[in-house]
């Protein structure tokens, strides 16, 4: 399963999957120059089920809170 994030201009920014309990269970840096999509493999990476927020820091400052079902 990946989860996907779009970014449809360019942007510079840090890229956090975090758990509920305030721990990053992935990190990543993104700096692109035009429309871009970035995928998490969640089964490389031993994600868990359960509730994760993707936190998104630099040109883009938002939090999205994201589902792992299976």
């Amino acid at each position: 399963d990946n989860i996907i994030v779009h970014f449809n201009n360019a942007v510079t920014c840090n890229v956090e999957l975090v758990d509920m309990l305030g721990k990053v269970v992935y990190a990543s840096s993104i700096k692109n120059k035009k429309e871009y999509n970035m995928a998490l493999d969640a089964n490389k990476n031993s994600i868990s089920v359960g509730m994760y927020y993707i936190r998104l820091t630099g040109d883009i400052n938002q939090q999205i809170k994201v589902v792992k079902t299976k």
